[in-house]
């Protein structure tokens, strides 16, 4: 029997790996078979996480009626399917309350799930629950969720997630004039992208430091931030729209320090890439900018 549990559980782990992957067809396909492979050995756990998991599947492509079937299958054994099979029911019954338009109780599930979660001392559902509260709320309230979910984090090592929330966080500050602690937050999320982040996200977090400090006249603190992110970004493909708005700002840090040379290579360099990637359509409000200071440094553009 033990080897049994064993090939289940190895099965779960593939199917999550595909899961955190985005593969979600995949996923669903895997969750879907591990279902009738857990009905048949009696595991009540593997299969509950398993419903919970593909009801998730199922909600990325917006079957909230097949999600719902797999968690109504799931609820009778929620009780006896240890602590990760609940808390992955709860999520699961979280995220699809918030995808149904006819919902009425939105807000009533999710203070069950950070209850629960509280409850048990689950510092992974909580910091889950507080990021679904902040995807529902703006400003101040918005600023709360995030930051009880990255306190949380912080405080129990769960730091899986703490770079996205704390660029998130410091995005919701910075909308909200705070730009000091903007700055504060997405330097923080340029500590934990760094401990293992996909580089995309690295580049971002040294954006929008740089961005920030930019505004807050900080030309060193910019330029440092800035150029790393530059640096990173020309190591992939995958990051040519950072790397085009990191030199349109880099151009103006240099401008400021006085190096007119130099600020206007790398606008020429920003403006050829931003044509590449038509960032026109993609930020007008950023090609504008980009425009105007390249004509205030005499360019022919």
């Amino acid at each position: 029997m033990p080897a049994l549990m064993t090939s289940l559980r190895n099965r779960l782990d593939a199917a999550d790996a595909m899961h955190e992957q985005s593969r979600f067809g995949a996923a669903l396909a895997a969750y879907e078979d591990l279902v009738e492979r857990a009905q048949e050995r009696s595991d009540r756990s593997i299969e509950v996480q398993a419903r919970s998991m593909a009801a998730r599947c199922l909600l990325s492509r917006g079957d909230l009626d097949g999600a719902r079937a797999h968690l109504d299958a799931a609820a009778p054994m929620i009780f006896t399917a240890g602590a990760v099979g609940e808390r992955r029911y709860r999520a699961a019954r979280a995220r699809l309350a918030c995808h149904d338009p006819g919902a009425a109780s939105v807000e009533s599930v999710l203070h069950d799930y950070l209850r629960w979660a509280d409850s048990q001392g689950d510092a992974t559902a909580i910091i889950d629950a507080c990021t679904l509260f902040s995807e529902r709320t703006e400003g101040e309230q918005r600023v709360m969720w995030l930051q009880r979910a990255v306190d949380e984090g912080r405080a129990s090592g769960v730091v899986q997630d703490l770079g996205r929330l704390l660029t998130e966080l410091g995005a919701c500050l910075d909308g909200l004039d705070r730009l000091d602690e903007a700055l504060a937050a997405y330097e923080s999320a340029i500590e934990h992208q760094d401990a293992g982040g996909p580089l995309r996200k690295r580049v971002g977090s040294r954006w929008a430091a740089g961005e920030a400090a930019l505004r807050l006249e900080d030309y060193p603190l910019a330029r440092a931030h800035l150029e790393s992110g530059v640096q990173l970004a020309e190591n992939t493909d995958d990051a040519l729209d950072l790397l085009t708005l990191a030199l349109s700002d880099l151009a103006r840090v240099y401008e400021a320090a006085g190096d007119v040379v130099e600020a206007r290579r790398v606008t020429l360099r920003a403006v050829d890439l931003a044509r590449e990637q038509d960032l026109a359509g993609l930020w007008p409000a950023r090609w504008r900018s980009l425009m105007e200071f390249g004509r205030s440094l005499d360019l022919d553009l």
